[in-house]
């Protein structure tokens, strides 16, 4: 015979174990912002979250989307270099940061000197020699 505290109990060990496992999935954080204005070559969008460098995608109205690069920002406002062609781009448009590229990672100091010269394999010419 359960109880009503027992059921209780039990309620809320499945709900626990169902916010962990929902907590347990990796969800990806996505910043996505607005065109707010066009001012010649500079590009300004609100509520994009992007670092200097980085390379945002914003859809114009024609579907192709413009590649640009952020150059500089001020409060919630990022301004962004395009590479493409502005045209068909309005107020409104969509901008999303494209995630960065991945990088090979540095080689050691232990392998950069594992792999050098010795000494006896390199000849280093004397100053008193004639160049060959």
């Amino acid at each position: 015979m359960t109880t009503p505290a027992t059921q209780r109990s039990e309620r809320w060990r499945r709900y626990l174990a169902d916010l962990e496992a929902h907590a347990a999935v990796p969800q990806p954080l996505t910043s996505e912002g607005m065109l707010v204005r066009v001012t010649g070559l500079v590009l300004e969008a609100a509520g994009v979250r992007a670092p200097v460098g980085s390379v945002c995608e914003v859809s114009a109205s024609s579907g192709v989307p413009v590649a640009a690069e952020v150059v500089g920002f001020h409060g919630d406002r990022a301004y962004l270099m395009p590479t493409g062609d502005v045209h068909g781009l309005s107020s409104g448009a969509r901008v999303v940061p494209r995630p960065a590229p991945q990088t090979a990672p540095h080689r050691s100091t232990a392998d950069r000197i594992s792999r050098s010269p010795t000494p006896g394999q390199v000849h280093w010419p004397h100053p008193s020699e004639p160049n060959r």
